[in-house]
């Protein structure tokens, strides 16, 4: 087996692992009243494999993640039909996102300006957002939950998983932290607004 056909097996398996992995811990650790977990951290993996992806291969992690994230909710106790609405809505909210994003990777930097870094932070709005709705209408049939604060809980756990962990995963992905810690050609300006937003 080639390097290269190998890495084509394993990259979108090793996706798959690590939602699961990070979508269980979640569940288990931090879920409340409404079912949702607190934060959200298994789409910023999806996502920053996604924007450090060619659009070509999305086809095949989509796919991997969608099961990675079925998988847990399954393991978890959430049963067939919510596993399904959790995980379609979780793979629509990072598609959503990376095609806002568009494709930043500049050498392999992902937040190389401002203006990549605020297409991010819309998309993972924007992305949250739409996956609330799916998730909030999912589990108005599933549980006895507020609709209120089901869409509350969730649009919070999967807005801040996105802007706190995207930055941070994306960056080791990319082998870029030698360059974010000294601000050589890094996306030095992106960075400070993500840090003054936290």
């Amino acid at each position: 087996m080639t390097n290269a056909k190998a890495y084509s097996i394993f990259k979108p398996a090793g996706l798959g692992l690590a939602v699961f992995v990070t979508a269980i811990v979640s569940i288990l650790l931090t879920r409340d009243q409404t079912e949702v977990s607190a934060v959200w951290p298994s789409n910023a993996i999806i996502l920053s494999v996604l924007i450090l992806s060619d659009r070509a291969q999305w086809r095949i992690l989509l796919p991997f993640a969608f099961v990675g994230n079925f998988l847990a909710n399954i393991f978890a106790g959430n049963g067939a039909f919510m596993a399904t609405f959790a995980s379609a809505a979780n793979v629509i909210e990072v598609l959503l996102c990376a095609y806002i994003i568009g494709a930043p990777s500049a050498g392999g930097r992902v937040f190389h300006n401002a203006e990549i870094f605020a297409k991010f932070v819309f998309g993972s709005i924007s992305g949250a957002l739409t996956s609330s709705v799916i998730a909030t209408t999912a589990l108005s049939f599933h549980a006895q939950a507020v609709p209120f604060d089901v869409f509350a809980s969730w649009f919070m756990a999967d807005c801040l998983g996105l802007l706190i962990f995207t930055p941070i995963i994306s960056t080791l992905l990319a082998g870029d932290v030698r360059h974010a810690v000294t601000g050589g050609n890094t996306p030095s300006a992106a960075l400070g607004m993500w840090l003054m937003f936290f």
